[in-house]
């Protein structure tokens, strides 16, 4: 069974709890992130919605 690709966002370090189904939306709102905290870091990485886990 084929499986959507999907997006989290990991943001200092924590691992959000939103999931994103686009990579384009999921970049965007860590770039809104990275605006409105100062000396913060985050990345997007895929995510496994059928285990769970993010795949790193």
């Amino acid at each position: 069974m084929a499986t959507r690709c999907a997006w989290k966002i990991i943001f200092n370090r924590c691992e959000l709890p939103e999931i994103y189904f686009s990579y384009d939306e999921a970049k965007k709102q860590l770039q809104k992130l990275t605006e409105s905290n100062c000396a913060s870091y985050g990345t997007v990485v895929r995510y496994d919605d059928e285990t769970g886990k993010v795949i790193r």
